[in-house]
């Protein structure tokens, strides 16, 4: 299974390069209305979470946020294309009091994060809309700070990975829209090597080229 989900998505990849790179006419006007140039999400408690296992077992998802900025985009009549962007994006976890245990009181793990991606993007309109299917990936750099409030220790990471998405995103304005988007990936740190990527759901609005 996890052969032909790798080969399809290796397929799709060299269509949507194959695409990229050749000879187009496209217009000015297709990119600025079919390409945003800054996307803003956010995650509520609940929303985000780590990998379970022991070490991240005590903690919740509390909030969360990124931004992304268009670097450079491309389209073929308003159907297929590609962005280049750059995102940063902020999360924070909460662990709460084990009442069984004196020693273990509340700890925050904050994680910053900037990486550059390519997102592969599917158009189509519905309803004087225009709706957008997307995959991207981009590698990340991460820092990752750990604090307890009793003694007030701080431990630092920082660590690389790798994340994926995949969103809609619709436009129904020719200022703005709104997407929905699922992420996961693999950042691990510490000696362990505790992966801090897990599910994620974003819900946030766009800002488009005008």
């Amino acid at each position: 299974m996890k052969l032909h989900v790798t080969t399809f998505l290796f397929i799709f990849i060299l269509n949507q390069l194959a695409f990229a790179f050749e000879p187009l006419n496209t217009d000015l006007l297709i990119i600025k209305n079919t390409t945003p140039l800054l996307r803003l999400g956010a995650a509520a408690r609940g929303m985000i979470n780590m990998p379970e296992n022991e070490n991240t077992d005590p903690f919740e998802g509390y909030f969360g946020f990124f931004a992304d900025l268009n670097i450079y985009s491309k389209r073929k009549n308003f159907h297929r294309g590609i962005d280049l962007y750059v995102r940063s994006g902020y999360r924070r976890f909460r662990s709460d009091p084990d009442p069984d245990n004196n020693i273990f009181w509340h700890s925050n793990i904050n994680i910053l994060s900037a990486a550059p991606g390519i997102r592969f993007v599917y158009g189509f309109g519905f309803l004087k809309s225009l709706i957008q299917l997307y995959f991207s990936a981009h590698p990340e750099m991460v820092f990752v700070w750990e604090r307890t409030d009793e003694n007030d220790n701080t431990t630092k990471y920082l660590s690389t990975g790798i994340v994926g998405t995949v969103g809609v995103e619709i436009t129904s304005s020719p200022l703005g829209g709104f997407f929905i988007e699922y992420n996961n990936g693999y950042a691990p740190i510490g000696k362990e090597e505790t992966n801090i990527e897990g599910h994620q759901v974003y819900f946030g609005v766009t800002y488009r080229r005008r």
